[in-house]
């Protein structure tokens, strides 16, 4: 990305690179930047307000759990799921992937229903 190359694509000057990421000690696996990749960045900070967060949850999103299981349930989802699958993967292991994601997105989707 400090290339500014996406890709096959290069991205014009006009275009902002936003990256985002928990620290180190919050994340899964995470580790510290560099330092002369972390001197590339501004790095920024703020509290966040899990109760209003949730509040606004349950007012505004009341039925986000349900959606995203019709949609992750959905013919479009696998579709798109093939098709990120195609434009990422070598064609020798496209198959592998597919079968490997529709497995996991399966167990996800009949951990959610059962």
């Amino acid at each position: 990305m400090l290339e500014r190359v996406v890709g096959d694509v290069t991205l014009p000057e006009d275009v902002s690179v936003i990256a985002a990421a928990n620290p180190p000690e919050q994340a899964a696996g995470g580790w510290d930047l560099s330092a002369p990749l972390a001197n590339r960045f501004c790095h920024l900070e703020w509290p966040v307000d899990t109760d209003r967060y949730l509040d606004f949850c349950a007012s505004a999103l009341p039925r986000f759990d349900e959606i995203v299981l019709d949609w992750v349930s959905s013919g479009d989802f696998d579709r798109l799921l093939v098709a990120t699958v195609r434009s990422v993967y070598p064609a020798h292991e496209q198959d592998q992937f597919i079968g490997h994601l529709r497995g996991l997105v399966g167990l996800w989707v009949r951990d959610q229903t059962g």
